[in-house]
């Protein structure tokens, strides 16, 4: 009976508490499905290498995403989850990006100039932490980890090798953060990589004395991998940090269909079927490192790295449950290099509710000049990003802006040229992009 009694008298005086606790956990919930369907998540090709992406959090975006040894937010979640058991109470953190991607291909065949098809994306995230206790924080991440957007005219000179080459991931990330002491804090999680690729381009069929014909191929599936982290307060003004995204294999299965003129033979139409398909991207591992220092109380520099295992992706197979051309299946060498990115960032507070923000860094390009081809048109690159954060009370907001500039870049290779143009010449790229973020603590 006194553990009856004192259950209910416990219960009367914390009650209060508890609705407000569950109504808090309603409204988070109803945040997370809301943003799932407003906001659609499109990738496009924009800082990192290959076709890696980093947008999470305009705050860590405006520093260049410096942040892996120091915390902006929510968005830690992604970029080294040891940092939420720093975290207090329950943050909720959405975030947006308009990247605006230009290339300009310079054909060496007849010196003519070709954009790319012009489009705007939206990759956008969502991020979650709750401190459950002293030592543990719960932690998840909803965004993009992988994504290309390359479109092309559809009477281009490459356009034997690609017209539309697109890939959207949808990365669900838990992750549980462990408060060791106050200057060491580790973190565990998972990656379910839910992805959709599609790949198009046309057929030459100018041998018949007909026009083109195209060649679609789609598919989606997941993938799933894990992720580490861990950081160590060297001191109050220095801090060491450390993550680790494991590689996945995004299987993929779909379709292949063709669209071919009406005038082509029953005979040779029968040798493009539509059929379904299946291919595996093998997506690299990650790791992120950062040293920050805190010279005085409202200023933080970060510097930092990333390596990418991009030798992982050596080649791209497409296999056909039946015939096509009398091929079970397409391969595609790739035989990338590994990459490394430098990065550093500053946060400056100007006054206690205002930050800016800056940021540089130096990437690598992962593809090799004799597999380089229009799909995905990289090279090595200069990011430059500015940005500002404001506080109200308990609401945060973040907006950036960041310039991505891509060296110029020659393709002479033979991919191609057995559909009789090799889109060989020049390719100049740059990106701009605009981010924006609100977060919100919970008590």
């Amino acid at each position: 009976m006194f553990f009856i009694d004192s259950t209910c008298l416990w219960f009367k005086k914390y009650s209060r508490f508890v609705k407000i606790y569950m109504v808090n956990i309603i409204n988070i919930l109803h945040i997370l499905i809301a943003f799932i369907c407003i906001f659609p998540f499109y990738p496009s090709k924009a800082y990192g290498s290959g076709f890696g992406l980093f947008m999470n959090g305009a705050g860590e975006l405006g520093m260049m995403n410096a942040v892996i040894s120091h915390s902006q937010g929510p968005a830690s979640n992604f970029f080294n989850p040891a940092l939420i058991a720093f975290l207090d109470g329950t943050l909720v953190e959405i975030s947006s990006t308009m990247v605006m991607p230009s290339i300009e291909f310079q054909s060496d065949l007849s010196g003519k100039k070709t954009n790319n098809i012009r489009h705007t994306n939206y990759p956008s995230a969502l991020f979650f932490t709750h401190k459950t206790g002293e030592s543990f924080t719960l932690g998840l991440g909803v965004n993009n980890t992988f994504g290309l957007c390359t479109k092309w005219p559809v009477d281009w000179e490459g356009r034997y090798i690609i017209t539309t080459s697109e890939l959207m991931t949808f990365n669900i990330n838990p992750n549980l953060a462990w408060k060791v002491t106050d200057k060491i804090s580790m973190a565990v999680g998972a990656d379910v990589l839910l992805g959709d690729a599609s790949m198009e381009q046309n057929l030459n069929l100018s041998l018949f004395g007909l026009p083109d014909g195209r060649q679609k191929f789609r598919g989606d599936g997941e993938g799933y991998g894990y992720n580490l982290g861990a950081l160590y307060k060297v001191t109050d003004e220095v801090s060491l940090g450390l993550s680790w995204r494991s590689s996945i294999n995004l299987h993929l299965k779909g379709d292949v269909k063709f669209d071919l003129p009406k005038a082509l033979s029953p005979i040779l139409a029968q040798t493009f079927p539509d059929t379904d398909g299946e291919t595996t991207l093998d997506l690299p591992p990650q790791l992120h490192c950062g040293l920050s220092y805190r010279p005085l109380d409202n200023i933080i520099f970060e510097v930092g790295g990333r390596w990418e295992g991009w030798s992982s992706y050596d080649q791209l197979k497409i296999k056909f449950d039946g015939n096509v051309a009398g091929q079970g299946s397409v391969v595609t060498l790739k035989n990338w290099k590994d990459t490394y990115q430098f990065i550093v960032g500053v946060k400056y507070n100007a006054e206690p509710t205002l930050a800016l923000l800056a940021g540089y860094a130096r990437g690598e390009d992962p593809v090799p000049d004799n597999t380089f081809e229009p799909s995905i048109p990289v090279s090595s690159c200069n990011n430059f990003s500015i940005g500002v954060q404001k506080v109200w009370a308990k609401f945060s907001c973040a907006v950036c802006y960041l310039y991505n500039t891509y060296h110029s870049r020659d393709k002479n290779n033979d991919i191609g040229a057995l559909s009789g143009l090799t889109a060989n010449g020049r390719y100049k790229a740059d990106v701009n992009i605009v981010g924006v973020s609100v977060a919100y603590m919970f008590k």
